[in-house]
Parts: C-alpha cells; structure tokens; sequence
C-alpha cells in the first residue's frame, strides 16, 4: 500500500544522511529544487490514520506528504523542520510566562484541527520531544506514531501506550483515549514550560497566575478536566497574554520583523478605509450614507482576507472549504468569494439610491 500527496513523489529524492545516528530516519534532498524532506522507516504504524495525515495541513504540524508499505516496514515522508525541540530549549531553563502561553496556543491549534478531523485523532505523545520550535518562530507538533483514531463508547485502550509523566491515566488502560487525553499532556508541559519540572517532580508548587489553568488540564478523572482545547484557548485568550491578537495573521508567529510588516500592512488598510469613510462623510453629511460605505469596504474586503489568510481556520470550519478534495475547496473559495461581491453590490446600490 501507498499514498502520496499531490504533486510529491518519493522518486525524486535522495538519501543524504541518517539524522542522529538513526538509520530509521533519512533526511533527504529534492535533486531539482533541493527541497529537505524526512523518511522515516517504521516497523509498523496505523496506516489508514497516516493516509489522513496526509490530507491534514497546518501551520504548527509536521506535514506528512506520504507514506509507503513494504514487505518488512513502512515509510512515512513528513516535512523537514530546521528548528530545535521544547526538549533542547528546556535544558537552559524554563521560559517567560508570556512565552509559554505563546507557544501553547500555537500548540492548542494544531491539536485542536486534529480533534476536528473525522474520524478525530488523537495525538497521545505530547512531550517536549515531539514540539519543535522552527527557525522562524513557529511551533510544530510531530511523530504520530502513537497517535490513534477516536472510538466512541470504547471501554478502554487495547494498546497503552505513551511517554511516562505526560501519558494521562486513561493511556494504561483505566478507560479510552479521547480528545481530553491530550489536553492532559499540554497541562503538564505548560507547566514544565513555566517552571522547568513536571507537576510530579517534588519542587515548589507553581504558585502563578495559570495555577487553575495546569491544575484544570492534569486532572486525574477526564470528567474534570476541559472537556476539549476550546476550552483552554478559551481559558487562555482570558489573560490576555496572547489573546485575540496572538490570532492575527502576521502576529501569530512572534517573529518581530513579520509584526512590523504586518502592522505596517494594516495601518495602510485602514488609512485608505478612513480616508474613504470621511470622504462620504464630509461630501454628504450623510451619516447612513457615510456607514453604508464603510459597510461596503468591510464586506469588499473581510471575505478575501478570511480565505488567503485562513483566519480562525475558516477553512475547517465552513461547508466546502473543509473538504479533502482540492476541486471542492476551489469550488467553496470562488462560492463565498462571489457571496462577498454580491453583499457588496447590495450595498453600494442602496448606498447610491440614498
């Protein structure tokens, strides 16, 4: 068995060196465009679950572009991050609050489209090792290997498996693995994030501002904890440490010369919005008129930036935008694009009749 995605094909590359030492992970090279990719060779892995993966895109996941079933393993082919992992950053100490935050709100995101995907998967390895944090200031969870699909009304797990110390109770088999088993595992590593040790290292307690937050996640009974990682986004975005802000294309990665772009960018837009606005405003002293035509700048120009920038992951929530086939989703743009334009001459046709 094999699945690719689009476009990639594994005959194109070549071998350069086994990473770490490792001879199970190949870092390979594109022989045109010298693109980095990285195969791993697995004894055995949930294939179905990988061949979902492969249909799965965002920006603070590992993209899996493949994988391959031989006689003896299997190959996975996954996206080459430059970048070092939570575990390298920890080893220098913990990070500044507002920076934990940061990064597991990047986290939350990724783990929270995996939990949209149908069937949902559940990652149930997050540790340190498993999040990388790339040159340019993005956080990305990898290695599914642990990773199962959701079964609803299931007893318990029928393989326990996990890292010790951020596997939740439920992974050694007292009930079954559900989305609230990650938001176990992203507890402890917050807090390992603010502090520099695990909730069961004998430390000083964290006495700070996200006390109820960690405690909420690593609840032993799944009953007690968030129900999912709405929830803590929800929790989160409350402190205003990342908030609404930490959502905004441009601002979400941290990297301080993509704010300044960014910022630049929207000052410009809302220069050029003002100047429109007031020009109606003053030409007519018309004050419907004038906010009928700052109606029609936020409907000509909100839709197109909700689809290019993948705003609050539109795309996996709107009809047609959240379907795997590439046909479909171009089909979905062109539809809610052509809603926009037909909103926006509604509007400029009451706007001229007033």
């Amino acid at each position: 068995m094999q699945y690719f995605a689009e476009n990639f094909d594994p005959q194109e590359y070549e071998g350069l060196i086994d990473l770490s030492g490792n001879e199970n992970i190949t870092l390979m090279c594109h022989t045109k465009t010298k693109k980095l990719i990285v195969r791993k060779t697995i004894g055995g892995i949930n294939m179905q679950l990988y061949k979902q993966l492969v249909n799965v895109r965002h920006r603070n996941l590992v993209q899996v572009m493949g994988l391959k079933e031989t006689e003896f393993n299997c190959h996975t082919y996954e996206e080459y991050i430059n970048g070092e992992t939570l575990t390298e950053i920890l080893a220098n100490g913990p990070v500044p609050e507002e920076k934990a935050v940061q990064w597991i709100g990047q986290l939350c995101e990724a783990v929270s489209l995996l939990h949209e995907q149908s069937p949902i998967i559940i990652h149930r390895d997050i540790k340190p090792g498993n999040i990388i944090l790339s040159s340019d200031g993005v956080i990305k969870l990898i290695d599914f290997d642990a990773s199962k699909e959701f079964t609803p009304n299931k007893q318990r797990d029928t393989e326990l498996i996990g890292t010790p110390n951020y596997a939740a109770p439920e992974q050694y088999g007292f009930a079954s693995s559900d989305p609230r088993t990650d938001v176990y595992a992203i507890g402890i590593l917050f807090h390992e994030l603010i502090t520099g040790y695990k909730p069961n290292e004998i430390k000083a307690p964290y006495q700070g501002q996200y006390k109820k937050i960690i405690q909420n996640c690593i609840e032993l009974d799944p009953k007690r904890r968030y129900q999912n990682v709405q929830e803590l986004e929800c929790q989160l975005g409350m402190y205003e440490v990342t908030g609404f802000i930490g959502y905004i294309p441009g601002f979400r990665t941290g990297v301080w010369w993509k704010r300044e772009i960014a910022l630049g960018v929207y000052i410009i837009i809302a220069v050029l919005m003002t100047i429109a606005f007031l020009s109606q405003w003053n030409l007519h002293g018309n004050i419907v008129k004038a906010l009928l035509v700052l109606g029609c700048l936020i409907i000509l120009c909100v839709p197109p930036y909700l689809l290019i920038t993948n705003f609050l992951r539109v795309w996996q929530k709107l009809p047609l935008l959240r379907s795997r086939i590439i046909i479909v989703k171009v089909f979905g743009a062109i539809i809610y694009l052509l809603l926009g334009l037909w909103l926006f001459s509604i509007a400029t046709s009451i706007e001229q009749h007033l």
